[in-house]
């Protein structure tokens, strides 16, 4: 028992010497140590209590075959270890085609109907809708950023010129013209009117990001990172608001880890380990590090050892990032910035010098999108409704953190979009709405009316490309 708890208490040094490092090599063989020891301790203790119940007179009685039930114990209790571990990488580990496609932050394509005929433009109220310019991402052959009039017509696109990218995450105009685009999930640009670049750097960005009057952009980001939780060294994907200057220069990094902490259960770290002790996935976090060098100095790649395999890692899921313009009475101030999370189904706001969290609604909604502050004080976000089958977009009065007002389609399963999904209130009054998964977007009025409705034109016989997020402009400055 003395060498057990000092090996113990040396694999704790080093959870705590990895944790300090943030060493992806060294978290893998220290976890392998921990499952190895693990499984000699329950070998260890199973082969006592067998021996203790039901061999131990039979051994005593024939000497000579001592030997043979030893061996015997260890073959079974290594079929049993086996048969757990398949079970673990098919039962425990396995993703549903359903789970995949919620930790997919963007989506290509959605399957359609062959009776679903509807495409561009359908329904447009002249007098009721609010005008202006919709922007949105296209990842076709070529992804690129499409921008077009009310009736549709092609106003601008934007492409990253002489560089190989496969997909468009987002893309935000910005009031001077230029436009902020982030592709393959390593590179955020900075683009002009015709599409030139102005500065790109490399950073793992992701779904969302804000201007301030000053010029300071606002995007999420995040790194894969090692903390340590109940003494126990866990990876995790770890958001971020990382703060730029115009010029594209990092100027500050938010970590959202505090904030989001408590939701960082027992039962989530339990998970977790169950997910690690899939060795395919162990094998390719290796792979994958050996081949692109980045298990010590590389924080982009190594970012992305567990794309294709983080849904279990992004524990909380952000989404939208949106900077205060002005203060809030008895709720913010200005430059306070507000964020939605998926998983976790909530929206904060904390202050962006200190990290503080000034305001968090839970009410027990179901998977949210697209928080942003209205000109009332109110919050308006999109609620996907995954558990339900139904989408609602919802504005709260925050400080009552009561519903004052919410789009609900008729009948409600017409309007859902598991993931993703988007809202934007207009100037006047009315809400753009878009179904992403669906490839649909459509203007309501506060009543619910709908005075524009636009399915992306862009088919073939099985599939529609979806839009992730469609964006109202009014004013267009080249």
């Amino acid at each position: 028992m003395k060498k057990i708890l000092i090996i113990l208490g040396a694999l704790f040094l080093a959870a705590i010497f990895i944790v300090i490092n943030n060493n992806i090599f060294l978290y893998i063989i220290w976890f392998f140590v921990l499952s190895l020891l693990f499984c000699v301790l329950i070998i260890y203790g199973l082969c006592k209590l067998l021996y203790v119940l039901l061999l131990r007179k039979l051994i005593a009685k024939k000497n000579g075959n001592r030997y043979f039930h030893a061996a015997l114990i260890f073959f079974i209790l290594a079929c049993v270890i086996v048969c757990v571990c398949r079970m673990n990488s098919y039962v425990f580990c396995k993703i549903s085609p359903e789970d995949r496609l919620m930790s997919l932050p963007y989506l290509c394509k959605t399957p359609i109907r062959e009776t679903d005929s509807k495409e561009a433009v359908t329904f447009h109220d002249e007098n009721l809708s609010y005008k202006g310019y919709n922007l949105f991402v296209a990842n076709n052959e070529e992804p690129k950023v499409y921008l077009i009039d009310m009736e549709g017509n092609v106003i601008n696109e934007w492409s990253v010129k002489n560089e190989d990218i496969s997909k468009i995450g987002f893309a935000e105009f910005l009031k001077d013209g230029n436009l902020i685009l982030q592709a393959d999930y390593d590179k955020l640009y900075m683009l002009d009117w015709e599409s030139n670049i102005r500065w790109v750097i490399n950073i793992a960005a992701h779904h969302d990001a804000d201007t301030a009057d000053n010029g300071d952009i606002f995007v999420l980001t995040y790194k894969w990172e090692i903390i340590l939780l109940c003494g126990l060294p866990v990876p995790i994907k770890v958001e971020y608001v990382t703060v730029l200057s115009k010029d594209g220069d990092v100027k500050n990094e938010i970590s959202l880890l505090s904030q989001y902490k408590d939701v960082i259960s027992v039962p989530t770290i339990i998970k977790l380990y169950h997910f690690m002790l899939n060795p395919n996935l162990v094998w390719k976090i290796i792979e994958k590090g050996v081949i692109d060098n980045c298990f010590f100095d590389n924080d982009v790649q190594r970012s992305h050892l567990l794309t294709q395999e983080d849904l279990k890692f992004d524990v909380y899921h952000t989404n939208s990032v949106e900077s205060a313009e002005r203060d809030i009475d008895g709720l913010c101030e200005k430059g306070d910035i507000l964020v939605s999370s998926f998983f976790t189904s909530d929206l904060l706001i904390f202050n962006a010098a200190d990290g503080k969290v000034v305001w968090k609604l839970n009410k027990k909604f179901d998977g949210l999108h697209a928080a942003s502050f209205l000109k009332n004080g109110n919050v308006l976000f999109f609620e996907n409704g995954k558990h339900r089958d139904y989408s609602r977009v919802i504005e709260v009065e925050p400080k009552k953190e009561s519903i004052v007002w919410q789009y609900m389609a008729t009948p409600p399963q017409s309007l859902f979009s598991k993931t993703q999904g988007s809202c934007q209130r207009l100037d006047n009054g009315n809400t753009l709405i878009t179904e992403s998964n669906k490839g649909h977007v459509f203007e309501v009025t506060k009543d619910g009316k709908i005075v524009w409705d636009y399915y992306s034109p862009i088919v073939n016989e099985t599939s529609r490309l979806i839009i992730y997020r469609m964006r109202r402009i009014e004013n267009l400055v080249n």
